[in-house]
């Protein structure tokens, strides 16, 4: 039985063998002789005037080989060039300023005493890489001297053993080529294989598949699959079990599998791992309801639609809401049915504390700042301070002025000559009314106490005509009487009603 399998083995191998060797016999150019011969010729002469640095033709007076008998043989193209060759020639052929390497590809023979050699590239390199140069191409005189030659370019067109060599010829072997390298699937389809591998492959039956070739291939394992391994013990490339393949997760059973879809074309959500953090760079539109167990955090613009209580509404608490499309200074209210909307009197309010004074005796504090457009003519502003002055008689004074120095209200004497060198104490509400955005009415009651007694102060009304068309920052300062007193507002609030 051992016999006959070696004997069917090779007759497989002998009709392999057949048809390869008839496959790359159809397969060579067919040539109506050698692409490049090589001839002894003799010494020859420019005929003419002689030869420019740039002529591609170039007229001799003789270019033929002689006979023991005399008689001459006209030298052809097919002689000297072959089919797809060249014929190298040495112009002044040892002349130190103007030897001249040339090849040329057609020779025509004239009236048996002159040719011309045409299809000529002139100023060959005498070196690597040995193409032509105008800088190595001369003028010649009549009569130079021109010889077939072995010149730096000629030898070009051998394989050096040293070289890297692309063989445009068909090559004959009368002994077979001894590799250095083993052929593998992975091999190019023109690689020459040794007879050991064409034997595997054929006692195999076919040679190993790779992505142009069809053929054996190994069935890899779970590991080898998850790990992109390519290649078997066996040399062939690895493909994929469909027992290593599912739709469905498991991986309380299952290590490493090949993931597929379900009947639907969906992946199902068990193939990701949920409890790992996920980065989202691009914008998600979720079309239903999203439920957070866990808390959100946000470092940029959150925007929620929130513009009906049915559709798209902002639940808090179980409440679905409607936020207003405007945005506005007010008062957001609920009209019960979860739409909120802007209601009552706008207003800027501040509350606080004054700044210890400064050596001129004055004490300050920035109330608020009221947007441009804010006041109207039925707005108002109250404030309500406090404060101490010690001094030694005189009054002091209390302002309301924009940052700018532009004094909107003014009163005298608060906190004034109560104190009579002792601290004095007093408090007050201002009211300043407007007419317009840029007219104002201001009015002032207050009361203080010190060493005089307790005193009311009632001031009556101030006019003014500051600008609140545009932005504005008020100020609350108090004067002491003189320089270097101590003078403080300890509290101080303020509305403006729009």
């Amino acid at each position: 039985m051992e016999n006959l399998r070696k004997i069917v083995a090779t007759i497989i191998l002998f009709f392999i063998l057949i048809l390869l060797g008839l496959n790359y016999k159809n397969s060579l150019p067919s040539y109506g002789g050698d692409a490049n011969v090589y001839t002894g010729g003799q010494s020859y002469y420019l005929s003419g005037t002689g030869l420019t640095s740039s002529a591609t033709s170039i007229g001799v007076t003789d270019f033929s080989v002689y006979k023991n008998d005399g008689t001459k043989y006209e030298l052809l193209t097919a002689d000297v060039a072959g089919t797809s060759g060249n014929v190298y020639l040495t112009v002044e052929p040892g002349n130190s300023t103007k030897q001249e390497f040339v090849s040329c590809t057609t020779v025509t023979q004239g009236n048996g005493t002159s040719a011309t050699l045409s299809g000529c590239s002139r100023g060959l390199l005498p070196f690597s890489p040995y193409t032509a140069s105008t800088t190595y191409a001369f003028p010649h005189n009549g009569g130079a001297k021109i010889i077939v030659s072995n010149s730096p370019a000629f030898y070009n067109q051998f394989a050096g053993k040293g070289n890297d060599e692309s063989i445009t010829g068909t090559w004959t072997f009368s002994d077979s080529p001894i590799l250095s390298t083993e052929c593998t699937v992975a091999s190019a389809d023109t690689e020459i294989c040794a007879k050991a591998y064409i034997d595997s492959t054929a006692n195999a039956g076919a040679s190993d598949a790779n992505l142009t070739t069809k053929g054996i291939v190994e069935i890899g394992t779970q590991t080898q699959n998850a790990s992109s391994t390519q290649f078997g013990e066996t040399g062939a490339w690895l493909a994929q079990a469909s027992r290593y393949a599912t739709d469905t997760p498991n991986t309380a059973t299952r290590g490493s599998v090949d993931i597929w879809s379900g009947v639907t074309g969906y992946l199902a959500q068990g193939w990701l791992n949920l409890t790992e953090a996920f980065t989202w760079t691009g914008a998600h539109i979720f079309q239903a309801l999203v439920t957070m167990n866990g808390g959100l955090t946000s470092t940029a613009t959150t925007t929620i639609s929130a513009s009906s209580v049915t559709n798209n509404a902002l639940v808090l608490n179980g409440v679905a809401s409607q936020a207003p499309s405007s945005n506005l200074l007010g008062v957001l209210r609920n009209d019960g049915s979860g739409i909120w909307s802007w209601g009552g009197s706008p207003r800027i309010s501040y509350a606080g504390a004054g700044p210890n004074p400064s050596a001129e005796g004055y004490a300050s504090t920035t109330l608020f700042s009221i947007p441009a457009g804010f006041m109207t003519a039925s707005s108002t502003i109250e404030i309500n301070y406090a404060g101490t002055s010690l001094n030694n008689g005189g009054s002091g004074n209390l302002f309301l002025r924009t940052t700018g120095g532009t004094t909107l209200y003014s009163f005298g004497s608060a906190c004034g000559t109560i104190g009579n060198g002792a601290t004095s104490y007093c408090s007050g509400h201002i009211l300043v009314s407007f007419y317009s955005a840029s007219s104002q009415a201001s009015s002032h009651q207050g009361i203080g106490s010190g060493a005089n007694g307790i005193v009311a102060y009632i001031q009556g009304r101030g006019t003014a005509s500051v600008d609140f068309s545009n932005a504005t920052n008020l100020v609350l300062v108090s004067q002491a009487p003189n320089a270097n007193q101590s003078n403080n507002i300890t509290s101080v609030s303020a509305v403006a009603n729009k």
